[in-house]
């Protein structure tokens, strides 16, 4: 017989031990599966009456759990029912097989028989299997509906961000024709203006701006020309005077050289006329 290591740490009430170790480790996950002596781990939990959360952790591994009969022909409802196991396992094994409530096991017992010491959970036993199933069905009708209704509530929530961006978009395009229409009243202003008229004012005005500008540029021009004979006759006159001066320090040279002359014979006179005058 298979003895996995989830019917171990059962048969030991190491509970803390599977809820933290199930949650986590693959390999106990699978154990959940496995059979020993016709019994499910989950068989074995209700059995042992392991608090409800470990049983709940073992069934969300292994909820096909709920349709094995395992010794004595027992379903997992019979062991739960028989162990007074609390009221949240009992429902729970119910909702997933309701039809175990009706299954005798070997020894002619149905989960019903046994009673239960808890009113929630004896309730829950003998409710009709008929209404569990309704239950069911109005349950799944009403998650369907939720979920549809979620759904819808989405789909308007998109549809409503888009019609706000389809909103903001029909502004812009209101703005931008608005600017073309803005441009269109422009050029209709245009067309009712002569532009013929306007034409002939523009060349006019601007034949008169050309017309000043070259009387601007002669009066410049003759300015230039001026300045520029004016330069020349300064240089002219100026290299006219420089010329006056070096004739007259030429005079004044030659003019030096003959008085220079004059005044040598002067004293040679002098000095011949006193050599006469003394005696011999």
């Amino acid at each position: 017989m298979v003895y996995g290591q989830l019917h171990q740490l059962i048969d030991q009430n190491k509970w803390d031990d599977i809820l933290l170790n199930l949650r986590e480790d693959p390999a106990l996950q699978s154990d959940a599966k496995e059979l020993h002596r016709d019994d499910l781990p989950l068989h074995m939990a209700c059995e042992r009456k392991a608090p409800d959360d470990v049983v709940l952790e073992i069934l969300s591994h292994n909820t096909d759990a709920v349709f094995h009969q395992g010794r004595g022909g027992s379903f997992p409802l019979h062991v739960a029912a028989q162990r007074n196991m609390g009221a949240n396992v009992i429902e729970s094994l119910i909702r997933l097989n309701p039809n175990a409530l009706d299954v005798k096991n070997v020894a002619n017992y149905s989960p019903r028989d046994f009673g239960h010491g808890e009113t929630y959970a004896y309730q829950a036993l003998n409710r009709p299997t008929c209404c569990w199933h309704q239950l069911m069905q109005d349950e799944k009708r009403e998650e369907d509906h939720d979920k549809r209704l979620s759904s819808l509530h989405e789909k308007m929530s998109k549809a409503l961000n888009t019609l706000t961006k389809s909103s903001g978009e029909v502004d812009n395009m209101t703005t931008r024709l608005d600017h073309v229409e803005k441009k269109l009243r422009d050029f209709e202003d245009l067309k009712a203006i002569d532009l013929e008229a306007t034409i002939k004012t523009l060349e006019h005005n601007i034949r008169d701006t050309m017309n000043n500008i070259e009387d601007r540029l002669s009066t410049v021009e003759d300015d230039v020309k001026a300045a520029a004979a004016r330069d020349y006759i300064a240089r002219a006159a100026s290299r006219a005077h420089q010329s006056d001066v070096v004739k007259m320090q030429r005079v004044i040279g030659e003019e030096a050289r003959m008085l220079k002359t004059e005044v040598d014979l002067l004293t040679v006179e002098t000095s011949v006329q006193q050599a006469l005058k003394q005696p011999v």
